[in-house]
C-alpha cells in the first residue's frame, strides 16, 4: 500500500453529570467539564496532519507537502442557542512541514516552527 492504514480507537464517555473524556486515537483528547447549562470548559490535546499533493509548484515529479500540527491548551464552548455555539482554544502549538518527492523526502525541504502561543476562535451553526 502506498500510504499506511493507521487503526483508530474512539471512546466517549460520560459520568452522567457535569464530566465528559473524548478520545480518538492517536488524533485526539479532550476532557470537559459543564460548568453551567450551555456553558462547558476543560483541556484538550490533539494531533493533526495531512499530505497534499501540490502539482507544479516544486521541482519534483510527485511533489508533496506533508503538515503535522500538534496543540495542547484550555477549551471553552458557550451555547449561543438552540443551533449556535462558540467555541475557544488555546493554548501552545507546534507546526512542521516536510516536503517529499513521491515517498522520498527532499533534502533541506524542512520547516519547522518553534513552539508557540496560539488562539482559535470558533462559531457553528446547526441546520
Amino acid at each position: 500500500a502506498r500510504f499506511p492504514v493507521l487503526p483508530v480507537l474512539s471512546f466517549d464517555w460520560r459520568d452522567g453529570g457535569r464530566w465528559r473524556a473524548q478520545i480518538l486515537v492517536p488524533a485526539n483528547l479532550q476532557l470537559t467539564y459543564q460548568a453551567a447549562r450551555g456553558a462547558a470548559y476543560g483541556i484538550r490535546a490533539s494531533l493533526d496532519g495531512d499530505r497534499y499533493y501540490v502539482p507544479g509548484r516544486f521541482d519534483a515529479s510527485e511533489p508533496y507537502i506533508d503538515h503535522l500540527a500538534v496543540f495542547f491548551g484550555p477549551t471553552a464552548e458557550l451555547s449561543l442557542g438552540e443551533s449556535a455555539s462558540a467555541k475557544v482554544d488555546a493554548g501552545v502549538a507546534y507546526q512542521r512541514y516536510r516536503l517529499y518527492d513521491g515517498s522520498d523526502a527532499i533534502e533541506g525541504a524542512k520547516y519547522d516552527f518553534k513552539m508557540g502561543a496560539f488562539v482559535r476562535v470558533g462559531l457553528g451553526i446547526g441546520f
